[in-house]
């Protein structure tokens, strides 16, 4: 009864490792799904091996070594070595060829420009340095929605998007520039 096949003690043993093996599978899933998430819906190759095997994320395990498969087909060994999962259970969703490093294009007013994919205002303010009545624009470091920019020391202005939905919202220097979308400069 307490041993055995289905004995009591085998049960709960088994429980226990199927528990651990599962919450190996989910906590990948949680960094996966926050990558995604980072991408606007994308995941590559390359971003899915670093979630399962770096020690920046929570798995921290090793994958098989043969480079013939895909990622998919290879088994991950959890960093304990007590369980070996094929990556499949943990994710069989479609990868993205393309990494984080693409570039999109968006406009403000009438100007077209390009930032990297997942790329903040603040970063491509920072990095490319943009002008406005020949003051470079800067963030603002006591900003509010309505006051994000500065242009030189008296010239406040936000920027601000439109939709079919929204007839403006306004940007936060921590927003993430999305592909295609239209912003403009308002003064304030």
């Amino acid at each position: 009864m307490l041993t055995g096949q289905n004995g009591i003690l085998n049960n709960a043993t088994r429980a226990k490792q199927d528990t651990e093996r599962q919450q190996i599978i989910e906590t990948a899933r949680v960094d996966i799904l926050a990558k995604q998430t980072e991408n606007q819906g994308s995941l590559s190759e390359e971003e899915l091996v670093e979630i399962l095997t770096s020690p920046d994320y929570n798995t921290k395990g090793t994958l098989s070594e043969n480079n013939e498969e895909s990622v998919q087909q290879k088994t991950l060994t959890s960093s304990d070595g007590k369980y070996e999962i094929l990556v499949s259970d943990i994710y069989n969703g479609k990868l993205s060829t393309e990494t984080n490093d693409t570039t999109i294009e968006f406009y403000i007013d009438t100007d077209t420009f390009t930032a990297t994919k997942g790329m903040k205002f603040r970063q491509w303010i920072e990095k490319n340095h943009p002008k406005r009545n020949d003051h470079f624009w800067e963030v603002y470091t006591g900003f509010s929605f309505g006051s994000t920019i500065s242009c030189g020391s008296s010239h406040e202005f936000s920027i601000v998007y439109s939709d079919a939905e929204h007839e403006y919202g306004y940007v936060s220097p921590d927003d993430t520039i999305i592909d295609g979308y239209k912003y403009s400069v308002v003064v304030d």
